[in-house]
């Protein structure tokens, strides 16, 4: 009996996973690492040996797995810095954040450290308010340290650009620095922004457009995500999905010449991926889209499953530590939910404005019932009001992004055009309106507190239960049964390690 479809990419990724995790899990331990990786041999050769070749995939993907973080490791470990009293140079690349009446916070690239360059973005913390401005290249004489890449505790924090952490004891301004081109695009709009809108226009503006949540105050970004909108300023599906829409739109009297087509959508959104920094999200919303479009060109039908996986793969050979943050679980497995839970949820055909109610509460129901293991993990709290929020905003949302991306565009390309900025004023309203109502409610967060093995066996359950487990009922039933009493027997196994 054929219990599941045969999904090669899918069970790539499964398996580099697991090796880039047992690494991450295990990295000090040398004796294991060289255990993985001769067992990734040895099982190879027997796969090959017994003929069944076409298997060989699996250990090859989990040995890379395991070099890739090994890897990575090294890299890190080449960046160690941790000095006193440290000569540094760099140019400051976002606002500076007044933080608690106490300090004051922001970032800077291109970072030298007594000489040397490292090419990394630092954050800087200091205690007066620094005569400088984003764009602007200072000098600063302080204790600088290296954030630890904590694979255990998902916060690999070292390998997202951010590498070190510098507590300023003197800053001066030395000049007009140099920023990235990426980085200067967002600054050069940011002060038009703060030029002609209110702060936080400006602030939800870049968040919702780049993800950049810097200049978000504390209290906002709390009543963001505990309204359950959290997800709309983290560049993903949704915002390249409205993105690829009005390429798509622009170019559909271009079908008949594919690449030309595909060049058309395509390059807009490896650029955005671009000015967003290739987040994690982003370059698995961009993949996906890459992967739809091919299979419509080519008349074949497109398989979420396997887009989901191929760019899980390239993201973890990319950047292999991206598996030990929480953006990454909390962006695929989003989509994992709306995969496996919308089409069952929604398969009786329905038109007109029912219809478009209908998904938007069931794609909220999906994702937040397949991320509640990781919120109330992670974060300790579930959002119970998310359904709400999202029925006001998401129907609303493509208007409310395309107009502002416009806009934002406009004025960048025709600088003198920057006061029609103002209009971002009342086109973001309703974002941050239902948001802070919402959000303050007390009851739009529940405090809870899941054990780790739990969302695996959460995760395990659902996938056995899906439509891709093609057992009769009972059987499902019984091997979900199974499956939990064996994570629950290795407890005290995991406990002990």
């Amino acid at each position: 009996m054929k219990i599941i479809n045969k999904r090669p990419i899918c069970f790539a990724a499964l398996s580099m996973a697991c090796g880039l995790f047992l690494t991450g899990f295990f990295i000090e331990l040398l004796y294991l690492l060289l255990f993985f990786i001769g067992f990734s041999v040895i099982l190879t050769g027997i796969t090959v040996i017994v003929g069944k070749w076409k298997l060989s995939y699996l250990p090859i993907f989990f040995m890379l797995g395991v070099l890739l973080v090994s890897g990575a490791n090294d890299v890190y470990s080449k960046r160690i810095i941790n000095k006193e009293s440290a000569a540094i140079y760099g140019t400051v690349s976002t606002e500076i954040i007044e933080k608690d009446k106490d300090y004051y916070t922001f970032k800077i690239e291109n970072t030298v450290v007594d000489g040397i360059e490292t090419g990394m973005t630092t954050t800087v913390i200091a205690w007066e308010l620094p005569d400088a401005r984003a764009g602007d290249e200072i000098f600063i004489v302080g204790d600088i340290k290296t954030f630890e890449l904590d694979y255990r505790n998902f916060t690999a924090s070292a390998f997202d650009g951010n590498c070190y952490c510098v507590y300023a004891d003197e800053i001066t301004y030395v000049g007009e620095g140099k920023l990235a081109l990426n980085t200067s695009f967002i600054v050069s709009l940011k002060r038009k922004l703060y030029e002609y809108c209110k702060f936080d226009t400006s602030s939800t503006v870049t968040a919702l457009l780049f993800g950049d949540k810097y200049s978000i105050s504390d209290e906002f970004e709390s009543n963001v995500k505990d309204a359950g909108l959290l997800h709309i300023f983290a560049v993903s599906g949704l915002h390249v999905g409205l993105l690829a829409s009005v390429m798509m739109f622009l170019a559909r009297k271009l079908k008949r010449k594919k690449v030309l087509y595909f060049a058309v959508v395509m390059i807009p959104l490896i650029a955005y991926g671009w000015l967003c920094g290739f987040r994690a999200s982003i370059v698995r919303a961009i993949i996906m889209t890459a992967v739809f479009i091919i299979s419509r060109l080519s008349g074949r039908q497109p398989d979420s499953l396997n887009a989901l996986a191929l760019s899980a793969i390239i993201v973890m050979i990319a950047r292999p530590t991206d598996l030990f943050s929480v953006g990454f679980h909390l962006s695929f497995t989003a989509i994992l939910g709306l995969i496996i839970l919308v089409p069952p949820l929604t398969k009786k055909e329905r038109k007109g404005a029912y219809k478009k109610v209908r998904d938007i509460v069931m794609a909220s129901i999906a994702v937040n019932i397949m991320l509640f293991p990781l919120m109330s993990g992670f974060f300790e709290e579930v959002q119970t009001l998310f359904i709400i929020s999202n029925l006001i905003i998401l129907p609303i949302l493509p208007f409310i992004y395309t107009i502002s991306l416009i806009i934002c565009l406009f004025v960048s390309i025709i600088p003198q055009t920057a006061p029609m900025l103002v209009a971002l004023d009342y086109i973001t309203l309703p974002i941050q309106f239902v948001a802070n109502l919402i959000g303050s409610f007390a009851i739009s967060n529940i405090p809870v507190r899941a054990l780790n093995m739990f969302a695996i066996i959460y995760f395990g359950v659902m996938i056995i239960c899906s439509r891709y487990v093609f057992l009769p009922r009972f059987k499902k039933v019984a091997l979900s049964l199974t499956f939990t009493a064996c994570c629950i027997a290795l407890i005290p196994i995991i406990s002990l390690l």
